[in-house]
C-alpha cells in the first residue's frame, strides 16, 4: 500500500532563503498637488541575482499585503525574471505593511488611498528607478 507523504515533504522547496535587504523609496504623498512635495518611504525589495545588463526590470506590486522578501525567490514574478534574465522588484502598496504616507488612518487621512495615487506610485518609482536601483 503507497504511504502518504507528510504535508511537510509535499511543499516545495525555496531554491534560495529569502534574505533580501529592505530599501525604501522617498514617495510622494500626492502626486497631484494637495501636499506639495511632502514624501513617505515606501518599501522596496530588489533581486538581481540572476540579472543579466540589458536584461529587462520586472516590477511587482504587492497589492492588498506587506511586501515580502518571498515574493522575490518563488512564484510566477520569480519564475519569469530567472527564466529571462530579468531583476526583480518588489514594491509595497501604499497604506500596507509599513508604507503609509500619513501618522493614523483617519478618515482624513484616508483621502491619498486614490487608484490615482496607487497607479502614480508606481509611475514615479518607474520613471525614478535607475538611479534609485543604481544608488541601493
Amino acid at each position: 500500500m503507497a504511504r502518504l507523504q507528510s504535508s511537510a515533504q509535499q511543499k516545495p522547496k525555496l531554491e534560495r532563503q529569502a534574505s533580501y535587504q529592505e530599501y525604501y523609496f522617498d514617495q510622494k504623498i500626492d502626486h497631484f498637488g494637495l501636499r506639495g512635495n511632502d514624501t513617505f518611504k515606501q518599501k522596496i525589495y530588489i533581486n538581481g541575482d540572476n540579472y543579466v545588463p540589458g536584461g529587462p526590470v520586472y516590477l511587482f506590486n504587492s497589492g492588498e499585503t506587506p511586501a515580502s522578501p518571498s515574493y522575490l525567490v518563488a512564484g510566477e514574478p520569480y519564475v519569469l525574471a530567472k527564466a529571462t534574465g530579468g531583476m526583480l522588484i518588489i514594491m509595497e502598496h501604499r497604506y500596507y505593511g509599513v508604507s503609509y504616507p500619513v501618522s493614523d488612518m483617519s478618515g482624513p487621512n484616508m483621502r491619498y488611498l486614490t487608484l490615482e495615487n496607487a497607479l502614480e506610485d508606481i509611475a514615479y518609482f518607474v520613471r525614478s528607478a535607475p538611479a534609485f536601483v543604481n544608488k541601493s
